[in-house]
């Protein structure tokens, strides 16, 4: 997930193909060793990287969510917001 979180087609399957994994083994694989499904380390993933490029870097709101995977700035602004409480705009002024 590291090497490739910014893809923002990257999916379970294409993991999962590339390991020759089944689809029913790789899920269990996911939850066994990090405790949560495919999906949702992805997304925590682009969103830790998002929050450094807030942190550290003088990236737009749109290429901040490009770099870490989202398919548009809305569906960033939007997954961030969920998980932060507040918007990428109000956390960057922090």
């Amino acid at each position: 997930l590291e090497a490739n979180y910014s893809n923002p087609k990257l999916r379970f399957k294409d993991v999962i193909r590339h390991f020759k994994f089944s689809e029913s083994y790789g899920h269990k694989l996911f939850k066994k060793h990090l405790g949560m499904p495919f999906r949702m380390c992805l997304r925590n993933v682009r969103l830790t990287k998002a929050e450094e490029a807030l942190k550290d870097t003088s990236y737009t709101l749109s290429e901040i969510a490009y770099l870490c995977g989202f398919a548009s700035l809305s569906t960033f602004s939007r997954v961030f917001k969920e998980t932060y409480g507040v918007s990428p705009t109000t956390y960057r002024k922090k």
